[in-house]
C-alpha cells in the first residue's frame, strides 16, 4: 500500500510543521502520510522517536506504531532528550518525523526515576527541534493537546502542561505549516505557502481508521 500511495503525493515545501491534536486521534498516522508526500521526490525518511516506555500500554502503543510504519521506508532515530542529536546522524534530503513533543517534554521534566527538573524551559527544549529543522529536508512535529479541560492539577502536572503549551507556541510561531487533528480531522490553522493538502487528506481518510486503535 505504501508504494501505491507514494506515487498518488505531491512535492511540499514547508519545512517545519506542527501537528497538534488530542490523544489517540489519528496525528501520528496523519503525520506519516503526510512525512510520505513530502519524500516523493526521492528523499529519504526518518522517524525521530521520543518516547521511553515505562508500563504495558506505553509498549504496545510503541509496537503499534512500529507496526504502522513498517514497509514505508522510515529510518528510526531513538533520541529521548535532545532532538538536536540526531543532526548528526541524517542527511540533508531527509524528511524526519517527530514523534512526539509531548513525550519529549515529559522526558526532559522527569529524565528519571525520582527527578524532577523545575529549571528546564521551552527554549531549552524547542532548541534541538530548530536545530533539527534546520539540517532537514523537512521536520513534521506531532505533539498532544490537553489544554481544554477545565480541571485544576497538582502543581507538577501545571508544570508540564505549561511547558509543554510554551513549546507549541515556540514552534507554531516558527512553522510554515499548523495543523490540529481530531478524531482524523484535519484542520489547518496556518499555512504560509498556500500549500494544497488536499489529495494527502484524501488518502489518509481512504485509507486510515483510527477508531480500530480505540484501546490504545
Amino acid at each position: 500500500m505504501a508504494e501505491t500511495l507514494r506515487h498518488c503525493f505531491f512535492v511540499v515545501n514547508a519545512m517545519l510543521i506542527f501537528i497538534s491534536g488530542g490523544v489517540k486521534g489519528g496525528k501520528s498516522m496523519f503525520a506519516q502520510y503526510l512525512a510520505r508526500s513530502l519524500a516523493s521526490d526521492g528523499a529519504s525518511l526518518g522517524y525521530a522517536a521520543t518516547m521511553i516506555p515505562f508500563d504495558d500500554e506505553d509498549r504496545k502503543r510503541v509496537a503499534r506504531h512500529l507496526a504502522d510504519r513498517s514497509g514505508w521506508g522510515f529510518s528510526t532515530y531513538e533520541e529521548p532528550f535532545d532532538v538536536g542529536r540526531i543532526c548528526r546522524s541524517i542527511g540533508a534530503r531527509e524528511v524526519i518525523l517527530l514523534d512526539s513533543l509531548t513525550a519529549l517534554v515529559q522526558n526532559n521534566i522527569f529524565p528519571d526515576a525520582g527527578t524532577v527538573r523545575l529549571d528546564i524551559t521551552a527554549e531549552d527544549i524547542c532548541r534541538g527541534i530548530f536545530e533539527l529543522s534546520e539540517k532537514a529536508k523537512d521536520l513534521i512535529v506531532v505533539s498532544d493537546y490537553i489544554f481544554s479541560d477545565a480541571c485544576v492539577y497538582d502543581e507538577l502536572t501545571e508544570f508540564f502542561r505549561r511547558i509543554l503549551g510554551e513549546c507549541h507556541c515556540l514552534i507554531a510561531s516558527e512553522a510554515g505549516i499548523v495543523l490540529e487533528c481530531f478524531f482524523s480531522n484535519i484542520k489547518e490553522w496556518k499555512n504560509l505557502s498556500g500549500t494544497d493538502l488536499t489529495k494527502v487528506k484524501e488518502h489518509y481518510y481512504l485509507n486510515y481508521d483510527h477508531l480500530r486503535y480505540f484501546d490504545i
